[in-house]
């Protein structure tokens, strides 16, 4: 079931960087899941699910009106100045590494999750596999983060010091509160594209490219819905095979 489970979340993740979409691995990791699970009769916790759903959905609002009122204030209250830019300059650095450190674990943990029972199966302890999912994420982040890198900091809106300080401002406790408090799993470019377009909303940079960010909304969707029947698919096959 794992193994099922990890090769769609693959998929719909690569699907994700080959058309230079942002795919939250939260929504082709619940979705491969659900499917799987669904599969092979087990009953949903549709309470969970419902959680679920809701936080992706009013965490995704709440990024664009937060980061809208952030990066707004920045502009009007913080002056533009060379020392100033050093500090903004400092804060988006030491922003950027905080969010790195808490996105990286967050993937890993939603990468290899689905194959701790087929591991622990085999004798495998946990440390090995979250090694092991580190490494995968980078050499992931190695080869394939430029073309990402791309889309998220030029498609979707233009971002300079002061627009990616309130996008970082806006991710980060969002996230932590999200995957600690209430225990849901998100992702973290969910966050952050959302972040973006509330930034580009409110005027800075480049404004929002809508129909990149449009685009990117139902392919989020589409990533849920799809990942979700093929993984049910793959399983049903997978026990005629045999």
């Amino acid at each position: 079931m794992g193994t099922i489970a990890l090769i769609v979340i693959g998929l719909y993740v690569g699907l994700g960087i080959y058309f230079e979409h942002s795919i939250p691995v939260a929504f082709s990791t619940f979705g491969a899941i659900a499917g799987v699970g669904l599969a092979a009769g087990y009953s949903p916790n549709l309470d969970y699910w419902s959680l679920t759903v809701t936080s992706w959905i009013a965490s995704g609002i709440a990024a664009v009106f937060v980061a809208y009122g952030l990066v707004t204030l920045i502009r009007r209250y913080v002056p533009v100045s060379d020392r100033m830019d050093r500090w903004v300059e400092n804060a988006v650095l030491f922003g950027g590494i905080v969010f790195s450190f808490i996105g990286g674990g967050s993937q890993v943990g939603l990468a290899v999750g689905p194959l701790v029972g087929t591991v622990s199966d085999l004798g495998v302890g946990i440390l090995p596999l979250i090694a092991f999912g580190g490494l995968g994420i980078m050499v992931g982040a190695w080869t394939k983060s430029p073309v990402m890198l791309q889309a998220v900091g030029r498609q979707y809106a233009s971002l300079g010091q002061r627009t990616s300080l309130a996008v970082l401002l806006t991710a980060i406790p969002m996230v932590q509160i999200i995957a600690n408090t209430l225990g849901v799993p998100i992702s973290y470019n969910h966050i952050i594209i959302n972040s973006i377009a509330g930034c580009g909303f409110a005027g800075a940079g480049a404004g929002v490219d809508t129909r990149k960010y449009a685009g990117t909304l139902v392919s989020w969707l589409l990533t849920l819905l799809g990942s979700t029947g093929t993984a049910y698919l793959l399983y049903i096959a997978s026990q005629h095979v045999r």
